[in-house]
This record gives C-alpha cells, structure tokens and sequence, in this order.
C-alpha cells in the first residue's frame, strides 16, 4: 500500500509533519518494504486553500493512505472521494508511522475539523478534557526575540495540565500577514513570543488566538510558567520606528 505523510524533511527518520497542507514534502512510502519517494508541496506558501491543493497532490501521486495528525473537512473530501483513507499519526518518525499502520496499530482519522481550530485560551477552563496547542517562537530550545524571523515553531499539544506532545515546524518564511495564517491552520491557540509586530497580533487576535509577547529563555519553562499561571504577557508590540523591516509587517 502506498501512504503518503506529511513531513519537513525527505527522510524516513524524521518526525511526521505537524501540519497536513503546509508541510514542505509528502513522504509517499510503500508500507511493504519500505521504499519512499519524497513529493514538494506545492501548497505550502499558499496563500489560502492549502489543504485542498496538498490533499490534490496526494491523490495525483497514487497514494491509498494519508497519515497525518490532523486534517480538514474540503481537504478530507478530497481524499475521500479518491478513495484514499485517512489514518490518526501518533508521535514518532515516519517510519515508524507506517510500521504502525501495516500492524494495523493506527487508527482511523475520524476527528476532520472544519477551520476554525479551537477556543480562545481564556474560555476555557484548564480541566477540561480536549487539547489545546501552544506554538512558541523558537530558536535553539530558547524562545526567539523576533516572531517573523525566528527559526521555527515549538508546538506543545496540552490535555488539561499535561503536555501530550511536543513537535518542531521551520518557519516558512517571513511574508505579511502570512504566519497567523499558517499557525492557525495548524490548530494553534496561543502563541507565545519575545517581540511580535502590531500587525501579527491583530491577526490573531481575529482568530481567537492569544497571544503573549515579552518571554524569554527555555522554551519548555515558559510552556509550563503558562500552565501554572505565572507567564504574563507584556501586551507590547514592535513598532515600524523600532524594527523597521523586521516586525511590523508580520
């Protein structure tokens, strides 16, 4: 069987691409023995619709299966209507994703969101039973001072007060109004960063995002400084005067 996963790099050994539509490379593997062709994702950079034109990509590339995370409803139609099932990833390489899958050991997709990712952070209550991701601008384990520019995003899948999960995704690439969008579409809820333009907030503040501005250090201790209630944003933002060329137009 050929399944296809998303993933950040062209190698087995990486882990499974957090995001479905805006992962850099399909890895399409025979589950058999294990030979892989790596497949651009021509959606990554789009500026809207990546689901539908990454979900396009698998199907022209013949796979039967998709592994992945998490998946959209029109990027879920997609495959489905091409046959193609979907399978839930769990955390681990790629190759052991579809190690798993030919044991039979993955189960089905059956949670398809339909675009609107999750609940501003301030609506819930930290007991409840669903997940909440939290992206934190990362470079080197250390929380970035610059959002646009950073080296990637850190993204800890919480369950109540416990870390699930913990997944790294490179920044695509600095372009306006561009990475709210990106981190939107991976589900995000809360965005934590060093310094972060006006424009940027405003984005996510629209889509039910908080965001907090001002960390510093370990990424992994300010995740859990903001579990514990310690983590306060300075609500400050980088002016066009200050970062002319690097933050506003975030």
């Amino acid at each position: 069987m050929k399944i296809a996963i998303p993933a950040d790099e062209k190698s087995l050994a990486v882990n499974v691409g957090q995001s479905f539509g805006r992962s850099p490379y399909f890895l399409v593997a025979d589950s058999g023995d294990l030979s892989f062709s790596a497949v651009e994702n021509r959606a990554v950079a789009a500026e809207g619709g990546a689901g539908v034109q990454a979900a396009q990509t698998v199907v022209d590339c013949g796979a039967e299966a998709v592994i992945t995370f998490r998946c959209g409803q029109n990027a879920a139609s997609v495959l489905q209507a091409a046959g193609i099932k979907l399978f839930k990833a769990v955390s681990g390489t790629v190759r052991e994703n579809v190690e798993k899958c030919r044991e039979g050991k993955l189960e089905e997709l059956t949670e398809i969101h339909a675009g609107h990712h999750g609940k501003h952070n301030k609506e819930f209550d930290k007991g409840e039973e669903f997940t909440v991701k939290i992206a934190v601008a990362s470079d080197n384990n250390m929380v970035s001072p610059h959002f646009g520019f950073c080296e990637g995003f850190t993204v800890y899948s919480v369950d109540g007060e416990t870390i699930s999960g913990r997944g790294f995704v490179k920044n695509p690439g600095h372009r306006p109004g561009f990475l709210p969008r990106f981190l939107h579409e991976l589900g995000v809820n809360v965005i934590i960063s060093g310094g972060m333009g006006a424009n940027a907030a405003s984005l996510f503040a629209e889509n039910g995002i908080e965001v907090i501005t001002g960390a510093s250090g370990s990424i992994d201790d300010v995740v859990k400084q903001y579990l514990q209630g310690s983590l306060q944003s300075t609500g400050s933002v980088c002016s066009e005067h200050r970062h002319h060329g690097e933050c506003h137009d975030e």
